[in-house]
């Protein structure tokens, strides 16, 4: 009896599942224009996953094993602005991050070696943030990958579209940041 109820249940989950795909694929015509369900959210999370397995093949990902992705966006950001002062609400601004993730990250990033803070003369209060003699290392290799994994993403498209799609990408942050209203 067990067996059966387990067997009819997941011929249930099949045919839900089944049903939910359905309807995801089902696709509203609009003119020319075709438009999909979670369409742009699919393109975009399958893009992520493309972009993390060309990372993944780099070779200077084997270098850097033990720097995450997100230290190596800051130490590429730390290394890119070296002339000016950078702060924790910099970071923040700059990745989209809270407050509370900007300070574990920058306290681990402390704690493995990768960055420090520094006084500034005009306020004791506040602490610029360096990167360490290691990051320096390592910030070299990460902006040159970071050009050529941008240089591939990026071929066979026109300054004009490359504009296009910084704009639609900026209009897609700006929706998702205000308030959710379900």
């Amino acid at each position: 009896m067990r067996n059966d109820t387990l067997t009819t249940g997941a011929k249930r989950v099949i045919m839900l599942k089944s049903r939910l795909f359905a309807f995801q694929q089902n696709i509203c015509q609009r003119g020319e224009q075709i438009v999909t369900n979670n369409f742009i959210m699919r393109e975009l999370y399958q893009l992520n996953n493309a972009m993390r397995k060309f990372f993944d093949r780099s070779p200077v990902k084997k270098e850097l094993d033990s720097v995450s992705g997100t230290h190596g966006w800051v130490i590429a950001y730390l290394a890119t602005h070296e002339n000016e002062d950078v702060y924790q609400r910099d970071l923040e601004r700059e990745f989209g991050i809270t407050r509370s993730t900007t300070s574990k990250m920058i306290a681990l990033m402390e704690k493995n070696g990768l960055v420090g803070k520094e006084k500034v003369a005009c306020d004791d209060r506040l602490k610029k943030l360096v990167l360490t003699e290691r990051s320096k290392k390592l910030a070299e290799k990460i902006c040159k990958d970071n050009q050529k994994t941008e240089k591939q993403l990026t071929k066979g498209f026109s300054n004009e579209e490359l504009k296009m799609l910084s704009e639609f990408m900026r209009r897609m942050k700006e929706n998702l940041q205000g308030e959710r209203k379900d």
